[in-house]
Order: C-alpha cells, then sequence, then structure tokens
C-alpha cells in the first residue's frame, strides 16, 4: 500500500513520525513525506522520500511581529487547547468557541492553506492509500478525504485537541444553531475539491498514541498504541558518552526553547546552574555555554546531544515537559523534574508528580534554590526512581511501531 506522512514546518513534529513511516518501509510499503519546502531537509534526514507542497508558512514571522501572541504560545492558557485537562464543568461555551474562532483564523489557516492545494493534488496522483498527519496538519484530513484514502492522526503528549474537540461538540449540540468555526473551515477547504465534511477529519479516523495509558488524556476517539521510540535527527555519540559516569548525572535540557527567537524560555537557566555549583553530581545542560554565560564546574554544557544516548546514563532528567524529552526519559524509567511553559507540558507536569514518578516547577517557581531541593529529592527517594520504572515497563508493553502497521492499514483495507 501507498503511505503519505504530513506535517506543517515543525521539525519536531515530523521527527514524531519517523519511526513509524520506517515501520512501514521495512515492512514493503511505498512511504513518501509531504510539507512545506522547508521541511524538506529533514524529511530527507531521516532517509525518507520527500514531497514539498505549496509554499512556506509565515505563522513564525508573523508571531514574532505580534508579541502578545508569542507570548500565547507560552502561556497555560491557549484557548481553546490551553485547558485541555480542566473539568468539564469548568469549561464552558464561550470559551470553546472563541477559543476555536481565533486558532482557526490565525493556527489552522495559516499552517494549512498554503499547502492544501498541492497536497490534495499529489494525495491524488499518487493514489494514497493512507495519510498519516500531526494534529495542527489537518489538511492531512482534507487530502485523504479529496483523495478517497484513509487517514489517521499521530498525536504528541496529551490529546488536547481530541478532548477538547469531544466537548466543543458537546457544547455545540445543547443549543441548535450553534456555530462551529473548525467545521466551517475544513467545509469550505474540502468543498472546492468536491469532498464534505464529516466530523472524523477533525481528529483522524483513529489516534496514533505514543504515551503509556496513564499518561493519556481520555476520549472516545478510536486509538492505536504504538510505543515510543525516539529519534533524534541527524546525530552522532560522543565519546564521552562511551562510558557510565563515575557519579550521578543530571540531564538539563529544554529543547530548543533557550533562544527561541519567537518565544523564548523564562526558565532563569543561569541562575539554575549557579545553585547546582556544589550538588554532588555532573549536570549536562544540552545547549552551547554562549547561551547562557559562565557556568559552574560541575555543569557541562554540550550543545546538542542525542537524548537517546544521554539519557540511559543519567539518574534525573530535568526538562521543559516536550514530548520528545519527557518520552525518552519515560522509555528510560527516570525520575523527572519538569519545568514546562508550554501548550500540554504543564498538564504533563502535572501528571508526571501525580503518578509519582517526578516532580513539576512552573518558571515562575524554578528558582535555583526550588530546583536544586528538587534534585536533591528526586536523587535521594527511591520511590521516584520506582514509579518511573512503572512507567518504563508499561510503555515497552505497548505494540512496537511495526506492530502497529497492520492495523492502520486495516483503516485503509475499510476504504477499498
Amino acid at each position: 500500500m501507498r503511505v503519505l506522512f504530513t506535517s506543517y514546518a515543525e521539525p519536531s513534529h515530523f521527527r514524531n513520525m519517523v519511526p513509524l513511516a520506517w515501520a512501514f518501509l521495512a515492512a514493503g510499503h511505498e512511504v513518501r513525506a509531504a510539507g512545506p519546502p522547508e521541511l524538506m531537509e529533514t524529511v530527507t534526514g531521516a532517509g525518507l522520500t520527500g514531497v514539498p507542497v505549496g509554499r512556506d508558512s509565515v505563522i513564525r514571522s508573523f508571531l514574532g511581529r505580534r508579541p502578545h501572541l508569542s507570548r500565547m504560545t507560552r502561556a497555560d492558557d491557549q484557548p481553546p487547547f490551553g485547558r485541555g485537562d480542566a473539568p468539564e464543568e469548568e469549561i464552558g461555551w464561550e470559551y470553546l468557541h472563541s477559543g476555536y474562532a481565533n486558532s482557526v483564523n490565525w493556527l489552522f489557516r495559516m499552517v494549512n492553506d498554503p499547502i492544501i492545494n498541492d497536497l490534495v493534488e499529489f494525495t491524488r496522483e499518487w493514489r494514497a492509500d493512507l495519510v498519516v498527519w500531526e494534529p495542527g496538519t489537518v489538511a492531512g484530513a482534507i487530502a485523504a478525504k479529496a483523495a478517497g484514502a484513509a487517514h489517521a492522526r499521530i498525536v504528541l503528549g496529551l490529546d488536547f485537541y481530541g478532548r477538547m474537540r469531544e466537548l466543543f461538540v458537546k457544547r455545540r449540540d445543547e443549543e441548535a444553531g450553534r456555530p462551529d468555526p473548525l467545521a466551517e473551515w475544513i467545509s469550505a477547504r474540502v468543498g472546492r475539491f468536491g469532498g464534505e465534511f464529516s466530523e472524523d477529519m477533525t481528529t483522524g479516523m483513529a489516534t496514533v498514541e505514543q504515551s503509556p495509558e496513564a499518561m493519556r488524556m481520555p476520549t472516545g476517539r478510536p486509538v492505536v498504541p504504538v510505543r515510543y521510540v525516539p529519534y533524534n535527527g541527524r546525530s552522532e555519540v560522543p565519546r564521552w558518552l562511551w562510558r557510565a559516569p563515575e557519579r550521578p548525572r543530571i540531564c538539563f535540557s529544554l529543547g530548543g526553547s533557550v533562544k527561541d527567537p519567537v518565544a523564548p524560555s523564562a526558565v532563569r537557566i543561569p541562575e539554575i546552574l549557579e545553585a547546582l555549583a556544589d550538588l554532588d553530581a555532573d549536570v549536562v545542560a544540552t545547549f552551547p555555554a554562549e547561551d547562557v554565560g559562565p557556568l559552574p564546574a560541575n555543569v557541562h554544557p554540550v550543545g546538542f546531544v542525542p537524548l537517546n544516548a544521554l539519557l540511559p546514563h543519567c539518574s534525573v532528567s530535568v526538562n521543559h515537559g516536550g514530548f520528545g524529552s519527557l518520552s525518552t526519559a519515560l522509555i528510560n524509567g527516570l525520575p523527572q523534574l519538569v519545568i514546562p511553559e508550554f501548550f500540554d507540558a504543564p498538564a504533563k507536569g502535572r501528571r508526571i508528580s501525580a503518578l509519582g514518578a517526578g516532580l513539576t516547577l512552573t518558571a515562575e517557581e524554578a528558582t535555583g534554590d526550588a530546583v536544586r531541593k528538587s534534585l536533591e529529592e528526586l536523587l535521594a527517594g527511591p520511590g521516584y526512581r520506582a514509579r518511573a520504572a512503572e512507567l518504563r515497563e508499561a510503555s515497552e508493553r505497548m505494540p512496537s511501531p511495526a506492530e502497529a502497521v497492520p492495523r492502520l492499514l486495516g483503516l485503509a483495507g475499510e476504504r477499498i
């Protein structure tokens, strides 16, 4: 069969899809990966055949010119998805409707409209059987519907999109005539190609979940569980990582947020690292020294290093709650200190804490002293490691990407 993966130009989102794409290839299926031209280096660097479609999005420059929206991308409340783990009774119609109206106008439209026409044309011409898309790239569902293909959505972290869509539909149907901005937007796009809107276009015919059940957001969507397999892009294992450390090692990684030009991290990194100066541990910081200034002797800035090579040699992971960082720590059974800022990261941090597998501090709470105390607790408390080991074991019991391939192909079989 022919399987098409598609994402807008966010490399971390596409890298999350790569192990599943490899699994389809290894099973003998044809695979293509479509996205804006600026994504193609990431695609081909993963050994996949890329298909540039449309033009590059201007969303990052758009946000850069609008500081208030840039700050929103680091907020814990981005309607309608920012409160995805809040109790249902706290989320009303006005919050959901205004949130969808805003996100359709500046997120869905800006990242999808530039690629929809070309993506539909390629999906039809190539005769794709299955389209796999990440949550923001609804163009994948539109192309699948226009081409008569099956489609599945692969999520990164907690499925706020699925949960809030279910709640939106419930609130919408409580009163006749309530508008549905997302359905209206999708209808207008797919209508250009002779298709009609269906609810599965908002969240996929099935949802690929890569987190163990305890870390998921429950929804009524059909789920295809797939074990998380880390992929860091082009990477090498440095010589210093060949051997296990002689004393506890702490990984301090905030992903690409340290110097993000649109929404830089608010975490007080120099203050935190200085507070760890006499901690009996080595701190490996995954960013260049010039990004943070003078550092204590036990802090080692290494720039980029593949986390799947680093974390097996660590005792604790300090991270920003990004899906890749948090999940790689999880599959290595590491206690985590999560300092989240973005989208579902605060909720993931709360969940790690509730499960007893780590601690979480907001960026405001994460003073040098608070981080040091948290790390001392994580290093000394065997309970954290035991709970983290349970999450690792739960992840190991999930189907591998190879084992998930037949089930996903079943979606395409249903369409034939």
